[in-house]
């Protein structure tokens, strides 16, 4: 019989919560099961990456921070939480799981295009912004930080708009079918949940943090009028670099 206690669900509602919560099991920290990963155990001991979250046996928890992944590897915790030995490196597991969380990036991309729920291009997607159609905008994480400071602040008047980082720029077009690509826009609901959630933990797997510095720093201050900048410093051909 599982351990499912009585009056949780009431319990959470009268806390707030909304989503079951889980604890990462190299720092216990307690989060919603949405911003944690979930690792399961092989036959053979081998670590791997649950990201649909629905592999049947036991599963665990852990926080999209690889320094988290390698104090659970250090201290036995996920052999403890998967009841056998594990013979997974923090190497192998730390460049496994960025694969795993791009390629999903990409393919919901690639999907939102397809569907006609993207838009791509600075100019493009401020005006979808003005226009209240774009609901998400995504900056590769390789623009310059000139771009990145124009479109941070350009959004600051929309602040019910999220604003993440993505993969990059070469990344981007070729999961749309273009060339270099650095700004995108997403609209409806369809895809702009989902983006949002693999965006989230990639964000932090990554530590991607160059945004929020930027929007910390620009706060308080005028925003750009939306689409003013010079038509030749457009963001998504900017030359590539890592910031």
């Amino acid at each position: 019989m599982g351990r499912h206690r009585k009056g949780n669900g009431k319990r959470r509602q009268a806390l707030g919560i909304t989503e079951v919560q889980r604890s990462c099991v190299a720092c216990r920290v307690k989060r919603t099961a949405t911003e944690l990963l979930r690792f399961v155990r092989g036959p053979e001991g081998l670590l791997g990456l649950d990201l649909a979250k629905s592999m049947p046996g036991r599963g665990a928890w852990l926080c999209p921070k690889p320094g988290c992944l390698k104090h659970g590897l250090q201290k036995g915790a996920f052999a403890r939480a998967l009841g056998g030995a594990i013979v997974s490196t923090h190497e192998s597991l730390i460049e496994e799981v960025q694969t795993i969380l791009v390629d999903a990036c990409k393919s919901r991309l690639g999907l939102a295009f397809r569907a006609g729920q993207l838009v791509a291009g600075r100019e493009k997607v401020f005006t979808g912004v003005n226009e209240n159609e774009v609901k998400l905008v995504i900056c590769s994480h390789d623009l310059s930080e000139r771009t990145l400071r124009d479109v941070s602040g350009a959004l600051l008047k929309y602040p019910q708009v999220p604003v993440f980082v993505g993969v990059d720029q070469l990344a981007t077009g070729a999961a749309i079918g273009r060339g270099v690509t650095g700004v995108l826009g997403v609209s409806g609901r369809d895809f702009t949940g989902p983006l949002t959630t693999i965006l989230s933990t990639l964000n932090e797997w990554m530590g991607w943090s160059h945004l929020s510095e930027i929007k910390s720093d620009l706060l308080g201050t005028s925003a750009p009028v939306m689409g003013a900048s010079e038509p030749s410093q457009i963001g998504d051909v900017s030359p590539q670099r890592s910031v």
